[in-house]
């Protein structure tokens, strides 16, 4: 499977339709934001770190770490798209927060995954076999 950028998986997805930013900060909604401003925007996240820039999104969700994954399962929204990148290797359950990850996507919807090295990935798998 050849890897894509967020950049080239944003230009693929709904610019008008609900986004969930899983570990959102580093200034990621006003990156996206400024590139599509029709996307609304959610972000969750365990903290606001690294904020530089103005925070565009819709809505911020800030939880504590313990309850990262039950957080996300219980958001009342569907999203078209979710984008988690180099998250899930902090998170206190991985296989709970894909788990949700999936749960809250629209049918036919979008999903980017990204990992600072393919360990998780093989982790995920072997964990969930």
């Amino acid at each position: 499977m050849p890897k894509r950028s967020k950049h080239e998986f944003l230009k693929i997805i709904n610019h008008n339709g609900l986004l969930l930013d899983v570990g959102c900060d580093n200034n990621s909604s006003y990156d996206i934001k400024t590139y599509y401003p029709n996307i609304i925007y959610y972000g969750i996240d365990v903290c606001d770190y690294n904020l530089t820039k103005t925070n565009l999104a819709d809505k911020t969700i800030i939880v504590k770490p313990e309850i990262f994954a039950e957080a996300i399962e219980n958001l009342p929204e569907l999203f078209d798209t979710v984008i988690s990148r180099h998250n899930l290797e902090h998170c206190n359950d991985r296989v709970r927060t894909l788990d949700a990850i999936i749960k809250v996507i629209k049918k036919d919807g979008y999903l980017f995954l990204s990992f600072p090295t393919e360990k998780i990935l093989i982790f995920l798998i072997v964990k969930e076999l």
